[in-house]
């Protein structure tokens, strides 16, 4: 398992003028601070992009509501398509411009920002997490190119981390991602990280996901019993078997009864809408990662430009203005005094 790189910040000293008594060093900007706190304690936003959207203001509004909750980060994921063998911009993509205005309205809040791509679902027939493209190789050559630019500008505008990949599990070990790691690693100088699907934790298929240099993440959908103290005792044993520092990338459940047993499924039952299972599901998840010295927690998600002050009434993974908000704003309470 290799372990999480961490951000090797430098701060340009600025001399003081004119001031009596001993000069202070300033204190580092606000989302630097985030950066470099104990544990990243994080919003995922989703980030779909239109033609005409007021980018600014839609991720400002975002990055005050999960200031509002305590958040420090906020990790932007946007979608790439992954089209047969190649992989490209789709129509939602932002283009590099959008998202450096998505990065700086968040930086500007003093949160630390993670860039996510996301190969888009809607794309392929199976999930990402099953989904290989025909040849490696041309898809990583496309994926590469359609990377670099973001890379350039994640590194201009002071981005704090950067996902290679997130949940390619049929070829997350591949010897192709090496070569991607390097070309990104000459145009971002931050840390790297690959998000793992949950299921190859118990595949005890971390170690190299990614590439060697990369810092391993996880999507937790974990499948979960309901015990007597609700989701806890299973959050903890799960958690046991990740490595200290694991930040765990997404953490969501839809609201509806019975969720626990696939987290993962986006696909409607006759279950009841059931609000009360985020707050169990997410209190549990906060404690896990305090008692098994995680680096950090991500909460999936709020969709950018979403109205931030109505709660779902229906089935969703939606916490916004929900208890699952409330149950957020106590996790990070916690993590940020420990």
């Amino acid at each position: 398992m290799k372990h999480i790189i961490w951000l090797v910040a430098a701060l340009a000293l600025a001399g003081l003028a004119g001031c009596a008594g001993p000069a202070r060093s300033p204190a580092p900007p606000r989302a630097l601070q985030a950066a470099t706190a104990r544990y990243q304690m994080g919003i995922d936003l989703d980030f779909y992009w239109y033609k005409n959207m007021n980018v600014p203001q839609a991720v400002m509004a975002d990055a005050l509501y999960a200031k509002s909750l305590g958040a420090n980060a906020v990790s932007i994921a946007f979608p790439v398509c992954g089209c047969g063998s190649t992989a490209t911009a789709g129509p939602s993509t932002p283009p590099p411009a959008a998202l450096g205005q998505a990065i700086n309205a968040a930086r500007s809040a003093g949160l630390a920002v993670y860039l996510r791509p996301l190969v888009s679902q809607g794309d392929q027939a199976s999930s990402r997490v099953q989904w290989q493209p025909a040849s490696l190789a041309e898809w990583f050559r496309s994926y590469q190119a359609f990377l670099l630019p973001y890379a350039r500008l994640a590194q201009h505008t002071g981005v704090t981390g950067f996902y290679v990949g997130t949940e390619l599990s049929r070829f997350a070990h591949s010897g192709d991602w090496a070569a991607l790691d390097a070309a990104v690693s000459r145009v971002f100088h931050g840390p790297l990280y690959y998000s793992a699907n949950w299921s190859d934790v118990d595949e005890h298929a971390l170690a190299g996901s990614g590439g060697p240099p990369v810092a391993v993440a996880v999507d937790a959908y974990q499948p979960m019993p309901v015990a007597p103290d609700g989701f806890s005792a299973s959050w903890a044993d799960w958690t046991r078997g990740l490595p200290q520092g694991t930040v765990l990338s997404e953490v969501g459940i839809l609201t509806r009864a019975g969720a626990q047993d696939a987290p993962y499924s986006w696909t409607s039952s006759d279950a009841p809408f059931d609000p009360g299972i985020q707050p169990a599901w997410f209190t549990a998840a906060c404690h896990a990662v305090h008692a098994g010295h995680l680096g950090g927690i991500y909460f999936w998600s709020i969709s950018v430009g979403q109205r931030l002050d109505v709660a779902s009434t229906r089935a969703s993974y939606d916490f916004v203005a929900a208890p699952g908000a409330a149950a957020i704003k106590g996790c990070f309470s916690q993590l940020a005094g420990a």
